[in-house]
């Protein structure tokens, strides 16, 4: 029940319509909210791997109420520049309707053209590389890059520091693109994305990441937070644990929240297995530790041309499914997908291989996948798949997959 004073706010000309007696389809998603075109879903049999569609399209305002972020007001900027914050893909206006139900898409539509090449395999660890020939272009600049072009700028979100939120500035005349689980290490607390995000150019947004360090850093040298930029992702296993909460989060509430709880576990886990003392509890320390075994990983599981990404087995388990949608870019992110997977490799100890589908077979039942696709921050279209025995999330804009990663709904650590 609203208190007396919110439901004055509202008119009976804002008020929700009754529902209507025969149904009506939800207004197509774009790519780009400015934008008209839309992610085609040709006709297919249903597969009894369909992701669930959400059964809720509203969020009630009581629950709205209770998203608005409790620094959101301590950002001093001016209101020309106010920063977005997201909910469903709006700005943080909460007296706006809640954003349209999802949309089912296929993932066919993304898949022409992907090859998935014959397994290498170095030890416990087996990866199939994922080809494409004529990669589709995209006018988009990931973060590394734009970074060292001097062209986006990360910085916290006040000068105390929010431990769930960060600033990126967009200088570019390109869109930008964040991957899920990058690692930002160069301010006061090691984080890492909680979504793919693609913010679109000469634009300022805050987005949501998760921490992997227990405090914020008083003293740290300049240099050593650059250096540590370079290590790339969260390992496989966090990734897929963090990404079930998130998923979670962005259905019921519209956020991208992680658990932080789990993902500390995670983070005291990977440190444990990496014999690392760290007084800030630090993943970056684990990863470090890692160094070593992964420069003779990536020696004998080299990059191949026109990769854009790999399908990962552990011990004979999926491990990840990583994709780009280009080579250039995915020959910058190869080798910290490899350190992702490296660093699982004792803390998933061996058992019986799976008996699932692999590799090709594997590639092929991801043509009968759906997800559920919603706006985005600023640009694109946040994918969700999850059926009974696999999870993942993508981003997509102008008919492109740009990022996807793909997990196993049940890890086993």
């Amino acid at each position: 029940m609203l208190p007396h004073w919110l439901r004055s706010l509202f008119s009976a000309s804002t008020q929700a319509p009754a529902p209507s007696a025969s149904p009506v389809a939800p207004p197509a998603l774009s790519s780009n909210h400015s934008s008209s075109s839309t992610i085609p879903s040709p006709p297919a049999k249903p597969s009894k791997l369909s992701a669930p569609l959400s059964n809720g399209s509203s969020v009630p305002v009581e629950a709205r109420d209770s998203l608005r972020s409790p620094d959101a007001d301590s950002v001093e900027v001016p209101k020309a520049q106010q920063p977005l914050v997201y909910f469903g893909g709006a700005a943080a206006d909460l007296m706006k309707p809640p954003p349209p139900p999802p949309q089912e898409v296929y993932f066919v539509v993304f898949l022409q053209g992907l090859v998935c090449a014959p397994a290498i395999q170095h030890e416990d660890l087996t990866i199939y590389p994922l080809l494409r020939h004529e990669a589709p272009s995209s006018d988009v600049l990931f973060l590394q890059e734009a970074i060292r072009q001097n062209k986006a700028a990360i910085e916290e979100i006040n000068a105390i520091g929010h431990p769930t939120k960060l600033v990126i500035h967009n200088h570019s005349t390109q869109p930008l693109l964040i991957l899920n689980d990058e690692i930002f290490s160069s301010l006061k607390q090691a984080r890492i994305a909680n979504a793919s995000y693609l913010l679109a150019p000469q634009s300022r947004h805050i987005i949501e990441v998760s921490p992997i360090e227990q405090e914020l850093r008083k003293q740290t040298s300049p240099i050593e937070r650059l250096a540590r930029t370079e290590l790339g992702l969260f390992a496989a296993l966090g990734r897929a644990h963090k990404l079930h909460s998130v998923s979670r989060s962005f259905r019921r509430e519209q956020t991208f929240a992680s658990d932080l709880h789990n993902l500390r576990k995670d983070t005291e886990r990977y440190l444990a297995h990496s014999q690392a003392l760290s007084v800030s509890h630090s993943y970056l320390d684990a990863q470090e530790a890692h160094h070593p075994t992964l420069e003779h990983y990536l020696k004998a599981l080299p990059y191949q041309e026109h990769q854009v990404g790999q399908i990962a087995y552990l011990h004979g388990h999926l491990l990840a499914l990583d994709l780009l949608d280009s080579p250039v870019t995915a020959a910058f992110y190869y080798p910290h997908w490899i350190a992702s997977y490296v660093q699982d490799i004792h803390v998933a100890p061996p058992t019986a291989p799976s008996k699932g589908p692999h590799g090709e077979a594997l590639l092929e039942a991801l043509w009968q996948f759906t997800a559920e696709a919603r706006p985005s921050l600023s640009m694109g279209l946040d994918l969700r798949l999850q059926n009974a025995g696999l999870i993942g999330a993508g981003l997509a804009y102008e008919q492109k997959l740009l990022h996807l990663c793909l997990f196993p709904a049940k890890t086993k650590d």
